[in-house]
């Protein structure tokens, strides 16, 4: 497989040593530029770490929790005691050349903060730049913050501030990192040119591909075929009483679980029950691309510890029995970076495939889909709709309704910027000036000039080159026309401005 133009631009810039965030709708080929990319750069003996925000993420891309990486516990990465960011500065961040970070949209602000605050100490004490590639789409799944253990309230009191979804980007960690964007737009999983256009459209939240959805898919429900769902009591019911209508005897299989192993480390039920004709879901590649992580199949025979599935792609009946996943942590050995096992998770890499939910399908590409397609979430509809390669591979279990596709207006602003969507704030104060025609209140007038003595010229902020400063005294006037990123020291709010949203500017902060 060859590399796209944006991919190919990614790969120079990984190489030559920029930080970089790559990121791009799904089905763009971010875990395939991401594998050529650790690749290349442990050829060219880089000492490269590379870790996710779950274990299953990391397992994924062959490396370590960012908790085990950085020797952070669950939770925020706040001391509440202290009300401070926690941060470490373990060996093997001085010895890194690289850190890579996937499946980025997923890590929260504190977690980036105190990531880049590790590493930034790493570099003062080894005088050397430490390369940050980090990797993810924060159109799809948002960050985890638990409201029930207070986790919302514990980071709104460090950051004295509302943090939204806490995405990564929020926090001052994101900004420090300098990042290089590169967006992948070549959509290389959906050859449908009209299916992946209307995907991307679903991404930005256009509604308008609702439509397309609605009349293209298929009629009636597709036999053998997954049921996504967006909650986790819908899957496990419809799983149960699939298997339980049928006959024959129940076969368990239970995990073997050595070391130091997580909940989060775990690919596969502890647990897993099932029969002959029992729909299943295989979670590895295999080595000899008979399968791949979303390939479905039936139970045929189960002899000993070894299941026998016929695959739906191929008709192929293989063999599947006890997988091992190594759990790893990084240490230094002498001047090199290695992992090293600290458990060991078996399993048969097997799920029910009755149904599964929208987050447990992410990174995963199935033939065949259907989907119940009542969202509760940010990114969730948009994940579900492009697990699948083809739209006649789709059934939809009801209409798709405007309120299930929901887009985070934090996330759209972001990379509204990211891809040069806004205005130059010199030529918006001059607008404004002009506009007014010499009849400008006074605070209209305070920030223009303060756009003007701040902005003489366009400088970076956020992977943008176009930021205006508005002072705090009119911020309520304009909080519902523009999207605060963060405060400055200096008590002034930095925003970025989208051109569509110009007009409106001008109205409420006075023509």
């Amino acid at each position: 497989m060859e590399f796209t133009s944006d991919q190919s631009k990614a790969f120079d810039l990984a190489l030559g040593g920029e930080n970089l965030f790559i990121t791009g709708g799904a089905g763009t080929g971010k875990t395939f530029l991401l594998q050529k990319v650790i690749q290349t750069l442990a050829r060219l003996g880089k000492q490269v770490v590379i870790c996710a925000p779950t274990g299953t993420a990391a397992i994924k891309v062959g490396g370590v929790t960012i908790n085990r990486v950085f020797s952070l516990l669950a939770g925020p990465c706040i001391n509440e005691k202290s009300m401070s960011l926690t941060v470490h500065c373990p060996a093997t961040i001085k010895k890194a050349d690289v850190v890579i970070i996937d499946e980025v949209s997923m890590c929260r602000m504190d977690m980036m903060d105190s990531i880049q605050k590790s590493i930034e100490k790493a570099e003062k004490q080894t005088k050397r730049h430490i390369q940050v590639i980090v990797v993810g789409d924060f159109f799809q799944l948002p960050p985890v913050i638990n409201e029930d253990r207070g986790e919302r309230t514990l980071l709104e009191k460090y950051y004295k501030r509302p943090i939204g979804r806490g995405y990564a980007f929020t926090g001052d960690g994101w900004n420090k990192f300098g990042f290089t964007s590169v967006v992948l737009t070549q959509i290389v999983r959906q050859k449908d040119r009209e299916f992946a256009e209307q995907l991307n459209k679903s991404r930005f939240g256009d509604t308008s591909s609702l439509d397309y959805f609605n009349s293209k898919v298929q009629h009636h429900p597709l036999a053998d075929a997954v049921y996504l769902c967006g909650h986790n009591t819908t899957v496990n019911n419809m799983n149960s009483t699939m298997l339980d209508a049928l006959a024959g005897e129940s076969f368990t299989f239970n995990a073997t679980i050595k070391g130091n192993v997580t909940p989060s480390d775990m690919m596969v039920p502890e647990e897993i029950v099932l029969k002959i004709g029992a729909r299943i879901m295989l979670v590895i590649n295999d080595a000899g691309g008979d399968y791949y992580n979303g390939s479905t199949g039936t139970v045929t025979a189960v002899v000993d510890e070894t299941v026998f599935v016929r695959l739906d792609s191929n008709g192929k009946e293989i063999p599947v029995s006890s997988y091992t996943w190594n759990i790893n942590r990084y240490v230094v050995d002498g001047e090199t970076i290695m992992q090293e096992t600290v458990g060991t998770y078996s399993q048969l890499p097997i799920k029910l495939a009755y149904a599964i939910t929208i987050h447990k399908s992410q990174g995963a590409t199935f033939d065949r889909l259907n989907l119940n397609p009542k969202s509760w979430d940010s990114g969730q509809l948009y994940v579900a709709l492009s697990r699948v390669k083809d739209i006649s591979g789709l059934y939809l279990d009801g209409p798709l309704l405007r309120s299930y596709l929901k887009v985070d207006p934090m996330v759209k602003a972001f990379y509204d910027a990211l891809t040069g969507g806004t205005a130059n704030a010199v030529e918006i104060a001059e607008d404004i000036a002009e506009r007014s025609q010499g009849e400008i209140q006074a605070e209209t007038a305070a920030v223009v000039e303060e756009v003007k003595k701040v902005m003489g010229r366009p400088r970076k902020y956020r992977g943008s080159s176009h930021t205006i400063r508005v002072p705090d005294e009119i911020l309520e006037d304009v909080k519902t026309a523009i999207r605060v990123w963060s405060s400055d020291p200096d008590r002034m709010i930095v925003l970025t401005v989208p051109k569509e949203k110009l007009d409106e500017i001008l109205r409420i902060i006075g023509k």
